[in-house]
């Protein structure tokens, strides 16, 4: 593989990136991000140059722990893949400190980060109409549940009460929303 100082004269953006994880147990997420680290490594269209791996550490019951990165790639639409791959939590590019862009390039960049959105907007919509189904299942099982029952830490505790109640109201709004899901599946 060439020096990466050539790669930067070839054309090459150099850039640094952080990729953060967050799971358990701690053995998990280190395998995780060395299981990353050589699929990286395999990969044509960039190169790593520095890798540090930071120890996990416990947080709230999980291990957090991250990979700070210096990589070349070779352009911005395999920069745009990158990320979409590997989901950076930080990105900066180092080089060039100023970027030329074709058209047909900005193109491409911008229809793939809009097809891969809209696929996103797509699996988040079904999953809420799941929720909602899974949902009301539950309450033919179990009619006194409430969001509390939900609550992952996500929420102000002052807020659950008010969500509670209005959850409760919106029912019908959960049915309207299941109901016009499934006629545009029709």
């Amino acid at each position: 593989m060439a020096d990466y100082n050539d790669r930067i004269k070839q054309g090459w953006l150099h850039v640094n990136v952080i990729i953060e994880i967050l799971g358990k147990p701690k053995e998990y997420i280190q395998q995780v991000l060395r299981t990353m680290l050589e699929k990286m490594k395999k990969e044509e269209r960039f190169e790593v140059v520095k890798e540090v791996v930071a120890e996990p550490r416990e947080h709230e019951g999980y291990f957090t722990s991250f990979v700070d990165l210096e990589i070349v790639i070779k352009d911005m639409n395999a920069l745009q893949e990158f990320i979409f791959a590997y989901l950076p939590s930080s990105v900066e590019i180092v080089t060039p400190t100023e970027l030329n862009l074709s058209l047909n390039d900005a193109n491409i960049l911008f229809n793939n980060m809009a097809a891969r959105l809209h696929s996103y907007d797509e699996f988040t919509k079904k999953l809420k109409v799941a929720n909602i189904l899974m949902t009301k299942k539950l309450r033919e099982f179990k009619p006194d549940i409430s969001e509390k029952d939900f609550d992952f830490g996500e929420k102000k505790k002052d807020n659950v009460e008010d969500k509670t109640e209005k959850s409760k109201d919106s029912d019908e709004t959960e049915e309207q929303k299941e109901s016009e899901y499934s006629e545009e599946k029709k």
